[in-house]
């Protein structure tokens, strides 16, 4: 037999353009079934899948971290172009599935949280640690450009779960009351001065009001002594 024989290559590449033409066809034809089919495939194995998902990122985490930052850093601007092009129909179409699948991913969430919380805290320490700098300015810069809606995202928050918030201050002061009172006193004790000019400050500004206060809890008082010496002679 003659190996690489002009009349054999052209057969065999005739017979794979046949059965790619056939396949095509089979495919465009049967498409609802094949759909189905995947999704069942997919359903049953599953787990099998995930677990060897799971083990080859496992196994192959650095060379894939080290790809992924080898080609971001090659097309950073192309993709951030990308984004920026595409970014209005990219989140609304996240946000479209994560509303259509909100209990699957919570669930997805806390048990991944549940199974690796020390790592993810180690690294996120770890990360803050490292990068301290940048995240505290990016906060700054963030705050001051969403300023006036992150107040009033936080006014309605607390105001929707007040009690909550102050059960659980209450509950953080009763079991650190010694700390607090500690780092009070070192704090006064080495900011004294400071303190003091503010509180006169304070005192300066609002001066009326605290007047105001003042005579109010005083003729309060006054109105519950004499109740109570009413009620004596009553």
């Amino acid at each position: 037999m003659i190996e690489n024989h002009p009349l054999e290559t052209f057969c065999s590449s005739r017979r794979r353009e046949e059965r790619a033409f056939y396949q095509k066809n089979y495919r465009s034809d049967h498409l609802d079934e094949l759909a189905a089919y995947n999704k069942a495939y997919c359903a049953a194995h599953r787990d099998e899948k995930r677990a060897r998902s799971k083990a080859y990122c496992a196994a192959h985490r650095d060379e894939r971290r080290a790809r992924s930052k080898a080609y971001y850093a090659a097309h950073r601007d192309e993709q951030a172009a990308s984004y920026a092009a595409h970014r209005e129909v990219v989140l609304a179409r996240a946000k479209v599935y994560r509303a259509d699948h909100l209990e699957e991913f919570v669930a997805r969430e806390k048990a991944f949280y549940a199974a690796h919380r020390e790592e993810l805290l180690a690294r996120g320490r770890a990360y803050r640690a490292a990068h301290r700098e940048e995240l505290l300015a990016r906060g700054r810069v963030y705050r001051a450009a969403h300023r006036k809606e992150l107040l009033a995202r936080g006014r309605a928050y607390r105001a929707a779960h007040l009690e909550e918030f102050v059960a659980r201050e209450k509950a953080f002061y009763a079991a650190h009351r010694e700390e607090f009172a500690t780092r009070a006193k070192a704090y006064y004790a080495v900011h004294r001065e400071e303190v003091r000019g503010r509180r006169k400050v304070c005192y300066a500004v609002r001066r009326e009001e605290l007047m105001a206060y003042r005579k109010d809890c005083y003729a309060l008082r006054l109105i519950k002594a004499a109740a109570v010496r009413l009620k004596g002679m009553g």
